[in-house]
């Protein structure tokens, strides 16, 4: 396939010796400065940040009121920063916490190239991914919005980098060090986000398949095994010391019925009319607000729904979803794929106007949100005023769709196949790919079963793109390159190696 010959020949090995491990921490610090050069225009432009997504419901919660609907671990952050005024407004302390999320997620690049420099991919080659992080909007615009998606995406990608060195060379979890490195990008992994915790479970369980397939010495996958149990144990311990001291009440459990709800709602919207009667007065009682039903998006139903106010609910919803499953299987099908179509499908730009705010200047919505939430003590200073205007422009009025191949590469589902591909491709090559393939697919997985098709849900993926394929399609194919990034990340001495 020519595909697979372009990118064998993009990743292909650089001639010449490893690096040292000194070079390899000097390439991966530029690397990262130089990304994180490229964002502060952007942020200079939306200064303090964009203060948009879930700010809003995080900040109104107090103590005696928190919840889990939102991490904690990022709400706890969010209001920590937002009472540390520097002035007159919240713009400083917001300011200082996007800057510690732009340079959390620069170093979790860096540390990309530099296992890139380890994959021996080109100087030429990793150069352009660094522009590409620099200047690309996915990353520049999301580095400066405040969501707890980026530093969750800093997180993932950094158990990636451990799952391919851990895959590759089961014994470097005799370093210490990476063993510590390891459980906190994990526990960080899973208190950021729920579904992390989904992924890195089935991680675990296709690494440890991966290993006993290959023969890998027990002893070695038990140490994998006890590690990440013990990173899960050190994740659910500190969720519920944070719910114990803030006394937070768990969040509705409607957010995980996202798409059940969507399946039940497009069968009345579709097929109402061949409904029993009491099926349709009791979906109305259920779900107050079926006549908003929006394929792209559960909220207007999930948000209102009653499923779980009593047990009488919950059992007739059951009743209703198992009907109506059997008897309009297609209806189902297309309320799963209609809300999810963002991240698969390469020509969808629904994801672009999901929020229904196009060219209305009081909530600038589009491809991004580019708002800042009022009456919370927050407002915008841009400093480069012309950036922001044509920002605005591309990404809240979605002018980026008019612009040939640029328009393109916002595809989410461009990624994601690109991401399959690699994994196709590395299974056929014999690539030792199960653990970061499968902690991809996990995540991927629980987005189906999300409320909607958005970029911040997607960045996790799009910012894993140059690790997938470098590990699919580099041609560099001995693991003495591992020990120089063991050597460089861990310490030679801890993994029991030398560097060569």
């Amino acid at each position: 396939m020519q595909l697979e010959r372009l990118l064998r020949w993009v990743f292909a090995s650089q001639e010449g010796a490893s690096r040292t491990p000194r070079e390899i921490r000097r390439i991966a610090f530029v690397d990262a400065a130089i990304i994180l050069l490229g964002w502060i225009p952007v942020f200079l432009a939306f200064f303090p940040g964009i203060f948009a997504y879930d700010v809003q419901q995080q900040l109104v919660q107090q103590p005696d009121s928190y919840t889990t609907h939102h991490p904690l671990v990022h709400t706890l952050y969010l209001i920590f920063f937002y009472n540390l005024k520097l002035g007159k407004t919240h713009n400083g302390g917001i300011a200082l916490s996007v800057i510690v999320q732009m340079v959390v997620l620069a170093c979790s690049q860096g540390a990309v190239m530099g296992f890139l420099v380890m994959r021996r991919v080109r100087d030429a080659v990793r150069r352009v991914i660094v522009g590409f992080c620099a200047l690309m909007p996915i990353f520049s615009v999301m580095a400066v919005s405040v969501t707890k998606d980026v530093p969750y995406t800093a997180a993932f990608v950094a158990v990636m980098l451990c799952a391919c060195v851990i895959e590759e060379r089961p014994e470097s979890l005799r370093s210490k060090r990476l063993i510590v490195a390891y459980v906190v990008v994990v526990v960080f992994t899973c208190l950021l986000r729920n579904n992390g915790v989904v992924a890195v479970i089935l991680m675990m369980i296709g690494g440890t398949v991966a290993m006993r397939m290959r023969s890998v010495a027990a002893p070695e996958r038990r140490r994998f095994v006890a590690v990440s149990v013990v990173a899960l144990c050190v994740a659910w311990a500190a969720n519920m010391g944070l719910k114990m001291a803030t006394h937070a009440e768990s969040g509705s459990s409607n957010e995980i019925m996202s798409l059940p709800y969507q399946q039940l709602a497009r069968v009345y919207a579709q097929a109402s009319k061949d409904m029993d009667a009491k099926d349709a007065e009791d979906l109305n009682e259920l779900f107050p607000y079926l006549v908003g039903y929006d394929q792209r998006r559960s909220d207007p139903i999930k948000d209102p729904a009653r499923v779980f106010e009593s047990d009488e609910n919950l059992r007739r919803f059951v009743e209703l979803y198992v009907t109506y499953g059997l008897r309009e299987p297609r209806l189902y099908l297309e309320g799963a794929l209609y809300t999810s179509i963002g991240f698969w499908y390469l020509d969808d730009i629904s994801n672009a106007t999901i929020y229904d705010t196009v060219g209305d200047p009081e909530d600038s919505g589009g491809y991004f949100l580019m708002d800042t939430k009022p009456d919370l003590g927050v407002e915008r200073t841009s400093l480069i005023p012309w950036l922001e205007q044509l920002y605005l422009k591309l990404f809240h009025e979605n002018a980026y769709q008019e612009i040939p191949v640029f328009g393109a590469l916002f595809s989410m589902g461009l990624y994601l196949w690109l991401e399959i591909f690699a994994a196709v491709v590395a299974w056929r090559r014999g690539r030792r790919m199960v653990m970061p393939c499968v902690l991809l697919g996990g995540y991927v997985l629980t987005l189906l079963f999300g409320p909607c098709a958005l970029i911040r849900y997607a960045f996790p993926y799009v910012a894993s793109a140059p690790l997938m394929l470098s590990m699919a399609f580099g041609t560099y194919e001995t693991n003495d390159g591992v020990d120089i990034w063991l050597s460089h990340c861990c310490g030679a001495h801890d993994a029991g190696m030398a560097p060569s």
